[in-house]
């Protein structure tokens, strides 16, 4: 049986195995091989769209990504004849998309993942832009169930799914004390808010693993703490052992669109801790973690670590099942059934 073809579109692909950028894209490809072909056009926008969110001086970026970006997918997608165009975030590939679909007339499926689901949130101004991809596509999906309210009321919800291969839990002993964080190192991540925090309760350890513009501030404000290391970005298989040694992990990032990592350290036992914000409170919800407020202070964070450690010890296998409603085994089919759906 052929499989059908899907062209994707994304400005966030790894380029090499250590590249986790955009990692789960990838991942929900290879865990959807067996029923569909891709061929990945990844039309890299040379900056973060958390940059861009920031400072609309930078708008000017994308329509030079627009005019870089159409000839380089027209070309690729005259290489095949493919069955759907999947686009990754409305903005920027999106805009591509749906001058590649309006020509071609094939189906389009568009994916928000977080930042572009803000952006529309925050700034109205891109309404008109965003509606002229989303009137492009058949199906908008978006990975939380926050994020269907501030994108297009049409939309289908399916969030990113973890692999339960790798991140599960079998009841390892847990150093309940060691607080994992598996983070990009920028500024809507906020980690400098929870190393400040941490600092003051000298009985808990934090990892922070990752990349990013900020390592050398972060690894200042470090300084000489004995309780917070900072590790460069790990593999998954290497971050699963982490988990399975991790007491509880922690997200205290604003403008999440799921937060998969919280999921993937719920599934191996951690006890989750999160802000209050877009699709980490469903998780926390339904995994049974703690929520507490964006704080720039680190107050919050300081009184959800020692609610955490007052409610100890934590009943993780129930954390862990709770969690597997985000994995692969549930929601790959839910894809499957989308994908199918879009292309008839």
């Amino acid at each position: 049986m052929v499989k059908p073809k899907i062209f994707v579109l994304t400005h966030n692909y790894p380029i090499n195995e250590k590249d986790m950028s955009g990692i789960f894209i990838k991942n929900i490809q290879d865990d959807l091989a067996d029923d569909f072909d891709f061929t990945v056009c990844p039309i890299r926008f040379g900056s973060t769209m958390h940059k861009l969110y920031k400072n609309p001086l930078k708008w000017p970026k994308l329509l030079a990504y627009y005019l870089n970006g159409v000839p380089a997918a027209e070309k690729e997608f005259a290489k095949g004849k493919f069955d759907l165009i999947w686009a990754h975030w409305w903005l920027p590939p999106g805009i591509i998309a749906a001058r590649l679909v309006r020509k071609h007339k094939c189906p389009l499926m568009v994916t928000c993942h977080g930042t572009d689901a803000f952006m529309l949130r925050d700034l109205p101004i891109l309404r008109p832009l965003a509606d002229y991809v989303f009137n492009s596509a058949k199906t908008v999906n978006v990975v939380s169930k926050y994020m269907a309210t501030i994108t297009t009321r049409n939309s289908v919800v399916a969030n990113m799914p973890y692999n339960q291969e790798i991140f599960n839990y079998q009841g390892e002993a847990k150093d309940d004390h060691y607080i994992i964080a598996p983070s990009a190192l920028i500024k809507r991540k906020n980690l400098d808010i929870l190393i400040m925090a941490i600092k003051d309760i000298p009985e808990l350890r934090l990892k922070i693993f990752g990349s990013g513009i900020l390592k050398d501030e972060l690894v200042a404000l470090i300084g000489d703490s004995k309780n917070i290391e900072l590790h460069p970005s790990i593999d998954q298989k290497t971050l699963a052992a982490e988990y399975k040694k991790a007491g509880a992990i922690i997200l205290p990032s604003i403008n999440e669109g799921f937060g998969l990592t919280l999921v993937e350290g719920a599934a191996s036992g951690c006890f989750p801790l999160a802000t209050i914000d877009g699709g980490m409170v469903e998780i926390i919800e339904q995994t049974g973690g703690i929520n507490f407020p964006h704080d720039p202070s680190g107050n919050e964070i300081k009184k959800a670590l020692h609610k955490y450690l007052d409610a100890l010890p934590a009943d993780r296998q129930s954390i862990a099942d709770r969690a597997r409603v985000y994995s692969r085994e549930h929601i790959i089919p839910r894809f499957t059934q989308i994908l199918h759906h879009t292309m008839k």
